[in-house]
């Protein structure tokens, strides 16, 4: 099965990082196993702390995914909060 000519699933794929990240009603914070002792994190601000908490895990996983990008990285294995759930992402242009 595909979606637009991509494949919706890839037997085994292929990673460049490992990242992790989670979120709380104050803040969030996540980082690279890859890249050491680098931790990134931050404050909600305006509204986004009165958001739902998937709205600011999945904002806490887009924050980490922008950094992974900044430092060149495509292929990314992310585990998200407590109880850790895992997907990965491929950045393609």
């Amino acid at each position: 099965m595909d979606l637009i000519g991509q494949p919706i699933w890839y037997s085994s794929p292929c990673i460049d990082v490992i990242s992790y990240s989670d979120a709380s009603s104050t803040g969030w914070a996540g980082f690279v196993v890859q890249m050491g002792e680098l931790v990134a994190r931050g404050n909600w601000h305006g509204s986004d702390y009165l958001q739902s908490s998937t709205f600011r895990e999945l904002k806490a996983i887009r924050l980490v995914l922008v950094i992974c990008s900044l430092f060149g990285f495509k292929r990314v294995q992310t585990q998200i909060g407590q109880p850790s759930h895992c997907f990965s992402y491929e950045h393609r242009q």
